[in-house]
């Protein structure tokens, strides 16, 4: 497994608060992130996002409500 130096994570968050927290606690341990605002926009980046065999995905956190 690589280590967090050679992962790039692009987190998925309509809320900018929310992706911009996340993206300062991945950071802060070492890991390179791009923010996305929407599905839209994620399905829009370019590589290096297209999906890799060794690809970790998480689902989407559930909110009461």
């Amino acid at each position: 497994m690589a280590d967090a130096a050679d992962a790039l994570i692009l987190i998925v968050e309509d809320s900018a608060t929310q992706a911009l927290k996340l993206q300062h606690v991945l950071e802060s341990e070492g890991f390179r992130t791009v923010c996305a605002y929407s599905a839209e926009e994620a399905l829009e980046e370019p590589e290096p996002f297209a999906p890799q065999p060794d690809d970790r995905r998480l689902p989407p956190a559930r909110h009461p409500g």
